[in-house]
């Protein structure tokens, strides 16, 4: 059976949703100490080190922008973000510059909030986990992992 795009967005929303339920049952059973207070959202950093909540885009690759995501919607955002969105990458074929850009749907979970240093208190996401729903081929580079996570620096990016 062949689901139209807006039922698919809802059955991955939905999916999200889910595996943010269980994400916060496991945090709490393992007494995680880095849920944020409902007064000020963990914040993930970007390239430029601004501080945001729920964006709508969130570049990668801070060096040449050739990876990022877009498109994104956050249907739980709090001591674990789980959303869904557009995976950007540039194939870099002959070169990154002359490289066509080619997407791929994902669920995205922002993880393990840690202090931001010298930000007050305040936690950022210090993993990004990167989950592929849709045909996932790039050519000269067909091996690409279904499931990616990345370590997110407090000073934004990968």
């Amino acid at each position: 059976m062949k689901l139209s795009s807006s039922r698919r967005a809802r059955v991955l929303v939905a999916a999200a949703a889910s595996c943010g339920a269980a994400a916060a049952v496991f945090a709490a059973a393992a007494g995680s100490a880095t849920a944020a207070p409902a007064a000020r959202p963990v914040v993930i950093v970007t390239c430029a080190g601004k501080a945001v909540v729920r964006p709508s885009s969130y570049v990668l690759a801070c060096a040449d922008a050739d990876t990022y995501l877009s498109r994104l919607h956050w249907p739980t955002w709090t001591g674990v973000a789980f959303g869904i969105g557009i995976l950007r990458i540039d194939a870099c074929f002959p070169s990154c510059a002359a490289g066509k850009y080619y997407s791929f749907p994902v669920l995205v979970n922002l993880w393990r909030a840690r202090l931001w240093p010298g930000h007050g208190g305040r936690l950022y996401f210090s993993r990004l986990t990167l989950v592929q729903t849709g045909s996932l081929k790039l050519p000269h580079n067909p091996d690409l992992p279904r499931t990616q996570t990345y370590d997110l620096s407090p000073s934004g990016g990968l």
